[in-house]
């Protein structure tokens, strides 16, 4: 890290006033640590949207799909981003039924939520 630069950010009264009621509840000590928690938090719902995303495309739209890895990247690229596919390729697990062909562990599905509403 270099050395500290401070900025002026101009902000509505009532935009004030509710970032420091944020900050008491959330016991930052400075006006950086709070920006920091609130852009940790963001990363953080961010991440559990695309798991939410991939969720319901592979646990109600594809629940059912059989087929070779590649015919899944191909479905999968269709509907999601590559991040999102690479999440999506974790539920997978190979067909009982047809050799070198995977399905949707619908184990993982269920995670004691049930099927994602649609």
């Amino acid at each position: 890290m270099g050395m500290a630069r401070f900025t002026t950010v101009p902000l509505r009264s009532d935009t004030l006033e509710r970032l420091e009621r944020l900050r008491r509840r959330v016991g930052a000590r400075s006006w950086d640590e709070l920006l920091r928690k609130l852009a940790d938090a963001f990363e953080e719902y961010e991440a559990l949207k695309v798991k939410e995303s991939v969720r319901k495309v592979m646990c109600n739209d594809n629940a059912e799909m059989s087929g070779t890895l590649k015919a899944w990247l191909s479905e999968l690229s269709k509907k999601l981003s590559p991040s999102e596919v690479a999440e999506a390729l974790t539920y997978l697990v190979p067909s009982p039924r047809y050799p070198g062909e995977f399905v949707v562990d619908i184990r993982k599905c269920l995670g004691g939520r049930g099927l994602a509403p649609t």
